[in-house]
């Protein structure tokens, strides 16, 4: 049988009347978190729920009352199968672990050395802007919030586990954190405990400071354009020292008759950055034909203060259009589950599980020197609309550029193959679509074709 694992508060808890009160609240929860999550209702349940033992953990409040219940569930039907069953917890208090703090502060940024009375435990520091800190909230819940959110940050986009969060993350024995803070302002150091689990698990030890002003960078930034087409331009910027700066290439039109000072507030309010402190080059596409383009970069640390005036080149894109034309070639198509059937060793079952058929394409190539390319496959109602710039823009950046290709589909959808050539000028041809196409079941091709080619 398949339940539903729930803890709130002894507070929260006895705001419900009855269980069934209580199942309501579950269910106007699951409701609006499957809306946000743009999953069918029993879809979203079915993933919040258990079958067998489970082993889970929640976040509290130390030293506080609990009440952890659960109750089972028909994940076709929705029908709660059981009465509700609840344990009553109360959380531990949070051990008093010191540790000593020395804080230097150097300008806007500030290192923090750690001396921990048991150097054994895990443990973390961390500063918050007193202006930010929630006074309503007791500073060991801030804290914690803080952290939990650090870890989840780690768990989702660097896949690390508990145990390699505080390997990588936190200290053991005497050691040392460096932060880049908001200049002239007041922070909050706090330095606490962490379990096996990375849990917080001390009272935070509190350390206030001041930052000062930011220093003023000596860095000269140059920048070079070269390569300018009709949609790109190549871009070099070579800092003279590794001081932090920030770069852009931005339609100039917004910045006419602005002064350096407005210009770099314009960009630090209105444009993502890129943040370097190492020279680069790149190539910048999609850009408009006939167009005047700013190249601006400054000094800056990642706490947003300005270190050093601004530096700016220009340039225009050129009205040339490619002289390459650009086509693809494409005809049999292949069931996926018939692929699979007739060469079961190489995975097409998988594809077949999310798509219907295979459709292989192949650029027709002309004899230029430094050809490129981009083409994709859309629905027929997508790329109806879309405007030129818009699909130039949408097959430069998530377009193919290699041949021979293949691509997976559904039956049923009329489709559009489109795509356009580059030449060795950096100039984009004309855009090439194909007639509208359908793809059926009943119009595929013999799987051993495609696989004896």
């Amino acid at each position: 049988m398949h339940y539903l694992t729930f803890s709130k508060s002894a507070e929260i808890m006895a705001q419900f009347p009855d269980d069934t009160a209580l199942v309501d609240s579950d269910f106007q929860y699951f409701i609006s978190a499957a809306d946000a999550s743009d999953m069918p209702l029993r879809d979203y349940i079915a993933s919040e729920a258990s079958i067998g033992d489970r082993t889970e953990a929640w976040n509290c409040e130390p030293g506080s009352d609990y009440v952890v219940y659960a109750y089972g569930i028909d994940l076709e039907t929705l029908e709660v199968l059981t009465p509700v069953t609840k344990l009553s917890v109360r959380s531990d208090e949070l051990d008093q672990v010191d540790f000593g703090i020395t804080v230097t502060v150097n300008d806007h940024r500030a290192t923090v050395e750690v001396t921990p009375t048991d150097p054994d435990r895990y443990y973390f520091a961390d500063a918050f802007l007193e202006s930010d800190i929630d006074q309503g909230v007791k500073f060991s819940k801030y804290c914690s919030d803080a952290w939990n959110s650090k870890v989840q940050g780690w768990q989702i986009f660097d896949s690390l586990t508990e145990q390699q969060i505080l390997e990588q993350h936190c200290k053991k024995g005497p050691g040392t954190f460096e932060f880049e803070l908001l200049a002239n302002s007041d922070y909050r150091l706090a330095v606490f405990a962490l379990d096996e689990k990375a849990w917080l698990c001390s009272e935070p030890i509190v350390e206030n400071f001041r930052t000062g002003s930011t220093a003023i960078s000596d860095n000269v930034i140059q920048i070079s354009v070269s390569k300018v087409a009709s949609r790109s331009a190549e871009v070099t910027f070579t800092p003279t020292n590794s001081d932090p700066y920030v770069s852009f290439v931005t339609d100039s039109a917004p910045f006419e008759g602005m002064s350096d000072e407005e210009i770099i507030a314009y960009c630090a309010k209105n444009l993502p950055p890129r943040w370097d402190t190492t020279g680069y080059s790149n190539t910048f596409a999609p850009l408009v034909p006939g167009t005047k383009y700013y190249v601006l970069a400054y000094g800056c640390y990642y706490n947003g203060d300005v270190t050093t005036g601004l530096f700016k080149e220009e340039f225009t894109t050129t009205d040339r259009v490619g002289s390459v034309s650009f086509e693809l070639q494409f005809g049999p198509y292949y069931d996926l589950w018939q692929l699979a059937d007739a060469d079961p060793d190489t995975g097409w079952h998988w594809s077949a599980e999310m798509y219907d058929c295979l459709l292989p394409v192949e650029v027709v190539k002309e004899d230029v020197k430094g050809l490129k390319y981009r083409y994709a496959l859309y629905t027929k109602q997508v790329i109806d609309g879309l405007s030129e710039d818009e699909l130039y823009k949408t097959l430069y950046e998530h377009g193919a550029d290699y041949s021979p290709n293949y691509f997976l589909s559904d039956y049923n959808l009329e489709f559009v193959l489109s795509g356009f050539a580059i030449d060795d000028r950096g100039d984009w041809g004309p855009i090439w679509k194909s007639e509208p196409f359908t793809l059926k079941a009943d119009g595929v091709s013999d799987p051993h074709d495609y696989l004896r080619k």
